[in-house]
């Protein structure tokens, strides 16, 4: 509401809720952008994950995912986020029970094969319909398009080449992270990463680095 009376652009993260999405079917209008996260997608209550799927907000029943996957579908959804958390099995504290143990989880290397596995060989959804949310969407909302989030001529050579009919069972082990637990450890996951490009440099290659130089730059939106 204050976002459309007042014109400021505004970023809602985390959307996780059937009713989210019910609100925003009535309510999304130019100035709102819209966020939910890998695991929101492609986990719910009926997950065997336990403790180590503890976060806030928590992943959602089964109604709720299904509703977040209609939000894509319809456009409500903006982006897919990671909120990517790099914590062991013992600094979450897992081993204390879903009381105990603290919110958070490593997503960044399931990141984009999760939501390709689910989106396109259960959801049934075309790549074309994911990608810009992981990339142009999120590059254009702040502010960084077309330096990124494209691969038009001029744009940085950020890039990620993936064999979409790769199937490997996760385990974390192989997930480049000083996390030693995956949310989708053990689990078969189709459409991983064959190279990561970072500015025109092979930054890894079939999950191994390399090329660990740091090569970032701070952009301004």
């Amino acid at each position: 509401y204050f976002a459309r009376e007042m014109g400021v652009r505004t970023y809602v993260v985390h959307s996780s809720t059937r009713e989210a999405m019910e609100a925003l079917a009535a309510d999304k209008h130019p100035n709102l952008y819209v966020e939910t996260t890998s695991p929101y997608l492609c986990l719910d209550t009926d997950s065997p994950i336990g403790a180590y799927g503890k976060m806030l907000p928590p992943i959602r029943e089964p109604e709720s995912r299904k509703a977040l996957w209609d939000g894509i579908r319809s456009g409500l959804i903006d982006t897919i986020g990671t909120d990517n958390t790099v914590l062991t099995a013992g600094e979450k504290q897992v081993s204390s029970g879903m009381r105990e143990a603290g919110a958070g989880y490593p997503t960044l290397g399931t990141h984009l094969v999760s939501v390709l596995d689910e989106g396109i060989y259960r959801q049934e959804l075309p790549i074309e319909k994911l990608v810009p949310l992981m990339t142009m969407n999120p590059a254009r909302i702040f502010g960084v398009y077309p330096r990124k989030g494209t691969i038009l001529p001029g744009s940085d050579a950020d890039l990620v080449l993936v064999d979409l009919r790769a199937a490997r069972t996760v385990d974390p082990r192989q997930l480049l992270s000083r996390s030693d637990f995956s949310l989708f450890q053990g689990r078969t996951l189709r459409g991983w990463p064959v190279a990561t490009i970072k500015g025109g440099h092979i930054a890894a290659w079939n999950g191994q680095l390399t090329d660990d130089l740091q090569r970032g730059q701070v952009l301004e939106h």
